[in-house]
């Protein structure tokens, strides 16, 4: 299973706020930028559906139909499919601000809901719905939405689903913005135009900037090891 480092590698080191050392997140780094990006059109339908589901989005953050603490698992499950830097860095310290323990922002960054004790069924529900999303890039299995709205009334399932839909957007937002920055050090993404990387830039900047600025100030340096 891939995910973070939490204490078994023979380069990490001990007073690292996450558990290991830069060497060894620059050892990844080489290997050049892998994640998942969007494409002009890509970015342009998926915007689409987030503008259409403005409605349900709003009533779902915003109208404590899914509880905070959930909001940012459900943020961190994505992320830990997606490797979006950014979100996990963000997520993990809104997450804390929620009383969200360190260890269980690892494990669900580690794509460990073991380590979730603090979810009830119906929230396990929830992420792994979450999870499935992101793995099938929005072609969830019958499975996880099946037991999805089961787990809770259709109100609140719907609700879910669209929070899922919207952390895999910043997930995507995220990768892309990402993967400018990893062009200008000289590893450009497959399949990636800069054209399209300096328009998504100028037009997702007033989104991510104020994000980055709050890691910064958090001092968040948390990386994925692969």
């Amino acid at each position: 299973m891939t995910g973070v480092i939490i204490g078994t590698n023979e380069e990490m080191i001990n007073d690292h706020p996450w558990g290991f050392s830069e060497k060894a997140s620059e050892k990844i780094m080489k290997k050049g930028f892998t994640r998942r990006i969007f494409n002009f059109s890509g970015f342009i339908r998926y915007s689409s559906r987030m503008v259409l589901s403005t409605p349900r989005l709003i009533s779902a953050t915003f109208f404590n139909r899914v509880p905070y603490s959930l909001q940012e698992k459900i943020l961190l499950t994505t992320t830990s499919v997606n490797k979006c830097i950014i979100c996990a860095r963000f997520a993990s310290e809104m997450a804390f601000s929620e009383g969200v323990a360190k260890e269980e922002v690892l494990s669900l960054l580690n794509m460990d809901l073991n380590g979730t004790a603090s979810c009830n069924e119906d929230e396990i529900a929830a992420l792994l719905f979450a999870r499935d999303y992101a793995e099938t890039n929005g072609s969830v299995n019958p499975g996880p939405v099946k037991r999805l709205y089961e787990s809770y009334p259709w109100d609140r399932a719907d609700a879910v689903a669209a929070l899922t839909m919207k952390s895999h957007y910043y997930n995507l937002m995220g990768n892309t913005f990402s993967a400018f920055v990893s062009r200008l050090k000289g590893m450009k993404a497959e399949g990636s135009y800069l054209l399209f990387e300096i328009f998504f830039v100028l037009m997702t900047s007033p989104i991510v900037l104020p994000s980055l600025l709050y890691i910064k100030l958090k001092k968040n340096d948390f990386r994925f090891m692969d």
